[in-house]
């Protein structure tokens, strides 16, 4: 048998961000208020693959290293798209830990969002 294995975190991170389209595209008109900036609490759930069966990334500190890059401001979630959001830190985390498959999932309040796969 041939296994894929994954190991998956999950955080939270306070941000603000628009839709400025909404404002100007027709097709946007009932969605017009995602223009405003607003504040959304975002739900990350990060999947990465592992090669082993014993802790090859350790959830604890690879979650502790995900919330620094938000709570430094290395990276922010401010004015982007959860596709945007999913895509830069996926691309962080690939520098981190190349040769991996990654999976992104970014949530605005846990109700609606997008999800962004980088292949290894």
């Amino acid at each position: 048998m041939v296994y894929k294995k994954n190991i998956w975190v999950t955080l939270q991170v306070e941000g603000f961000h628009s839709y400025p389209e909404a404002f100007t595209n027709p097709d946007l008109v009932d969605v017009r208020f995602l223009g405003f900036e607003h504040r959304h609490i975002f739900h990350l759930t990060v999947k990465i693959e592992v090669f082993n069966l014993d802790r090859d990334i350790e959830f604890i500190i690879f979650k502790r290293w995900l919330q620094s890059l938000y709570s430094t401001e290395k990276l922010s979630i401010n004015n982007q798209s959860c596709e945007m959001i999913a895509t830069t830190l996926a691309e962080v985390i690939h520098g981190k830990y190349p040769g991996r498959d990654i999976t992104v999932d970014v949530a605005e309040d846990a109700e609606n969002g997008a999800c962004v796969v980088l292949l290894a």
